[in-house]
């Protein structure tokens, strides 16, 4: 779906599912449909399941920085505080066994971002 609205996007169709210039949103995301356009545009000769695939596993690693670093940041214990590269190893480990973590790092949508901006607003929520 996202690769159809950037193909669009791209040609000069504007946000349209199809090409005949009907201005249609379906995405369920915008800033995800900006990110896979930028990509799409840069990475021309890469399939376009292959680029999917990279774009959701490449915003899901950074989401679980995100998190550890928020544990570490924000830790009460002497033990896990500022032990960010302990809990990345520890967070990193658990979600790379689980299976619906691994489904949304290699399905290319838009749920590995979502995950990571969620992410940063634990982090900003914490902080304030």
């Amino acid at each position: 779906m996202f690769i159809r609205y950037a193909d669009n996007f791209l040609a000069g169709h504007g946000v349209a599912w199809n090409s005949d210039g009907v201005k249609t949103y379906g995405t369920t995301s915008i800033l995800y449909l900006a990110i896979v356009t930028m990509a799409r545009s840069v990475l021309q000769n890469i399939s376009a399941g292959a680029l999917l695939t990279i774009l959701s596993a490449s915003l899901g690693l950074p989401a679980i920085a995100v998190l550890a670093y928020t544990c570490s940041r924000f830790a009460f214990s002497n033990p896990l505080r500022n032990s960010f590269i302990l809990l990345f190893a520890i967070l990193t480990a658990y979600f790379v066994i689980s299976p619906a973590f691994l489904f949304h790092m290699a399905s290319g949508m838009d749920t590995t971002l979502s995950l990571l901006c969620n992410a940063f607003l634990v982090f900003a929520v914490m902080g304030w």
